[in-house]
């Protein structure tokens, strides 16, 4: 399917500022009200506590050589979070709040211009992107230390600078729009190689632009990316996340199992007691799982718990003992089947489909936004648990994305920019769908990351019924 010719689509005229200025004010306006009136503080509780992120005093003074030897965890938060505390030691936890600030302003903006650039008219991607970025969940993430936030906002700026890139041609622009693929695939490990490949693969496809362009603007990109992929089995032996997929697959299968059943498995020798342990157990208090490793003189390898006191989770034993969790993994898909494909079942009709505030641990954001996010919710359809307005709504949106990348107007001049637009949005989606099938837990958390494609995709749906009905009453006046 080809959307050529190569050359880029005419600029729009003059962009109207009122939309963008109400959607700043709006943004600056919300925050006020859940900060003054609502009392939302930054939570950097994943600093004491968290697997995601090294210890403090790692992030303080061996910073490069921790993150380097990261093996379950994509680099980005932590070199940000080491950054900050290294740059400013008294206010540290305030430099990433404001880093997380900036961010959210920077992806309601873009919002805003990518609805304008897919022609949505100014009312509707105005209420859109302010019912979006004011929301309790959006704002929940913002105000957490965690990949989730990074991760919508850099995609949703992607897009936006996307969108320039195919207009005008501009290198500047395709280099940022592959650029900030590359950030979010160094924010989270679960965005690797294979999604930028399949997302460079959509733009060669469809041609939107001259294919030697695209590549030379994604190649310097593409190859971080693969070398961050390829780091860890040069090191450790094992692929990138290995220490949390193993375990997690594991998992999948073996809750689905009747408890009995896996009574019996366990006494029978079918699989190992390990697997009884979420990852990254405590290893001074199950020894029997140790696996005998000589010191690598990297602290963030060799330490067992750090400063707080915690299971140091980047330890290289667990490397290793996921291992075990593997070899369950794969004999429990291989016998029980009918228990994996239930998991995974599970985690796209339920767990996808809750609240993005479901999978939220205890925060302070999340106490003192509660009230507001039980009322979103009961204008979500709130019942049992599930938000019927999620369930009908996203697959739709995406329904709609697909049925556009299969329809006529893909192939129309005038979508010379939409259609690839609207391709990675798809594309993306059902990659993130697909990664809960080798997950096990925090679906919605998957789900929020790509909650603004979503959106965008939702809102051309909604504008397009609009143009319908308007189109319908004009012929029945006349």
């Amino acid at each position: 399917m080809t959307v050529g010719p190569h050359a880029p689509a005419r600029l729009p005229a003059a962009r109207p500022l009122l939309p963008t200025l109400i959607v700043a004010l709006g943004f600056l306006g919300s925050r006020a009200v859940y900060r003054w009136g609502l009392g939302v503080r930054f939570d950097a509780h994943p600093l004491k506590a968290s697997f995601h992120l090294l210890d403090q005093e790692l992030l303080r003074h061996d910073l490069l050589r921790s993150v380097f030897y990261l093996h379950h965890q994509a680099p980005l938060v932590n070199l940000l979070a080491g950054v900050a505390l290294k740059l400013f030691p008294a206010s540290g936890v305030g430099a990433i709040a404001a880093t997380f600030f900036v961010l959210g302003l920077l992806m309601a903006l873009s919002m805003e211009a990518v609805l304008r650039d897919l022609g949505v008219s100014p009312r509707l991607r105005v209420v859109a992107t302010l019912l979006f970025s004011a929301s309790p969940a959006t704002v929940l993430y913002e105000s957490w230390l965690m990949y989730h936030h990074l991760v919508i906002a850099f995609l949703v700026m992607a897009l936006a600078a996307l969108l320039r890139f195919l207009r005008t041609g501009s290198r500047l622009s395709g280099s940022a729009f592959f650029g900030l693929l590359a950030l979010v695939a160094l924010t989270r490990s679960i965005y690797g190689i294979a999604w930028m490949a399949s997302v460079t693969l959509v733009l060669l496809l469809l041609r939107p632009l001259p294919r030697g362009l695209v590549l030379r603007v994604a190649a310097a990109p593409l190859l971080v990316v693969l070398l961050h992929t390829v780091k860890a089995p040069l090191l450790f032996g094992r692929s990138l996340g290995h220490a949390m997929l193993a375990p997690n697959l594991a998992v999948k299968v073996l809750f689905e199992i009747p408890a009995e059943e896996q009574e019996r498995l366990y006494r029978d020798g079918k699989i190992s007691p390990v697997t009884r342990l979420l990852p990254f157990f405590d290893l001074s208090v199950h020894p029997e799982f140790r696996v005998a490793l000589p010191e690598t003189s990297v602290p963030s390898l060799d330490e067992e718990h750090t400063s707080s006191g915690v299971p140091n989770a980047h330890a290289l034993e667990y490397v290793y003992i996921a291992d075990v969790y593997m070899k369950d993994a794969r004999w429990l898909i291989t016998h029980y089947p009918g228990a994996y494909l239930r998991g995974a079942w599970r985690a796209l009709s339920d767990g996808f489909l809750r609240s993005a505030t479901y999978d939220l641990p205890d925060t302070q954001p999340g106490g003192a936004v509660e009230p507001v996010d039980r009322w979103v919710q009961r204008l979500l359809l709130l019942r049992d648990d599930r938000l019927w307005g999620l369930t009908l709504g996203l697959p739709l949106s995406l329904l709609y994305g697909v049925a556009w990348l299969l329809g006529p107007r893909a192939r129309m001049r005038s979508s010379r920019s939409t259609t690839p637009a609207v391709a990675v949005m798809v594309v993306t989606i059902l990659y993130v769908a697909g990664t809960t099938l080798v997950s096990y837990g925090a679906f919605s958390r998957y789900r929020f990351e790509v909650d603004g494609y979503f959106l965008m995709l939702g809102t051309l749906l909604a504008s397009a019924l609009l143009r319908r009905l308007r189109t319908t009453k004009r012929v029945l006046r006349g």
